[in-house]
This record gives structure tokens, sequence and C-alpha cells, in this order.
């Protein structure tokens, strides 16, 4: 059970600090998209200031899909995912002859 033990304390600090790095560089990378889709002379127009104006979006998502694959990861842990003993082939009645 120690390994466990480490295994989820390593996790959560690994967690932590992903949530600390992307929280820190937020402001910097919506601050960089503005610079380079608005003002009175942006950039970039159109199709690419689109796609650039959707990469803090997409930031926040990697952060979001980071939490919850740590969330699965931790529930089929503690067996909260009861799929290893449930059969895969279906089961069918049995004739008395």
């Amino acid at each position: 059970m120690a390994g466990s033990a480490g295994t989820f304390t390593a996790g959560i600090i690994g967690l932590f600090v992903a949530i600390v790095v992307a929280v820190a560089l937020f402001p910097s990378i919506t601050s960089g998209v503005n610079s380079l889709t608005s003002g009175a002379t942006p950039q970039l127009t159109g199709t690419p200031a689109t796609l650039v104006g959707q990469v803090p979006l997409f930031v926040a998502l990697a952060l979001m899909l980071v939490a919850v694959g740590f969330a699965i990861s931790y529930l089929h842990r503690k067996g909260a995912f009861a799929l290893d003993s449930v059969s895969t082939y279906p089961s069918y009645p049995t004739v008395n002859a």
C-alpha cells in the first residue's frame, strides 16, 4: 500500500504543478493573443485571427483534461470502475433438455 500512496502523492503534486503553470501562463497567453488579433493594426486578421483567438480556450480545455484524467486514474485505482470482473461475452440462457 505504501507504493500506491506514494504514486497518489506524486500524482497530486504533478496535478498541482500543471495547474500552477497553466494559471501562471494563462494571462501571458491571453495578452499575446490579444496583441496579435486586436488593436489599431492587428497582425492577424480573418481565419488566422480566429484560430489564434481559440488558443486560450484550448489551454483551458487541456488543463481540464489533465484534471479529469487524474480523477479517472484515481478512481480506477480505487476500484470504482469494476469493469475487470465484468465479462465482455454475452450470457446465453441454458436450455435443460
